[in-house]
């Protein structure tokens, strides 16, 4: 399991350890529970941090976020194509995550030699795959 928790606010601060912070718009839009559990980025001014461990739930596993790693960390250094695709894939910004065809043009796919028929990196993809030959 990527993500071993039930609790939600834990769901949330394992992510941002795996894939980066939210967008503030995006906590703005949250319940007022989640709200009280971000502060500015210190990075970032556009973003919020998740107060961790300050909004810990009590039985919560601090050694769960502790070990978790950033999605480079995760992934060995021979499939580093691989860990690439991952962070182009998972954004925490929904406005930045990459349309199916604009996902298939990444490095990782060209070794596959994937085509996308009738679709531009425009558009959102409803073509057909089909491998060249």
């Amino acid at each position: 399991m990527l993500f071993p928790t039930h609790d939600s606010v834990e769901h949330l601060a394992l992510m941002t350890k795996l894939i980066g912070q939210f967008p503030r718009w995006m906590i703005t839009f949250s319940s007022k529970e989640f709200k009280s559990c971000f502060r500015p980025s210190k990075d970032n001014a556009k973003e919020l941090q998740i107060d961790w461990p300050a909004c810990a739930p009590e039985e919560v596993s601090l050694s769960t976020y502790n070990n978790m790693k950033p999605i480079e960390e995760e992934v060995l250094e021979e499939d580093r194509e691989f860990s690439s695709l991952l962070r182009f894939l998972l954004k925490a910004d929904p406005k930045e995550r990459p349309s199916a065809a604009q996902a298939l043009e990444h490095e990782f796919f060209r070794r596959f030699n994937i085509v996308v028929k009738g679709v531009s990196t425009s558009q959102s993809s409803s073509g057909l795959l089909e491998g060249n030959k």
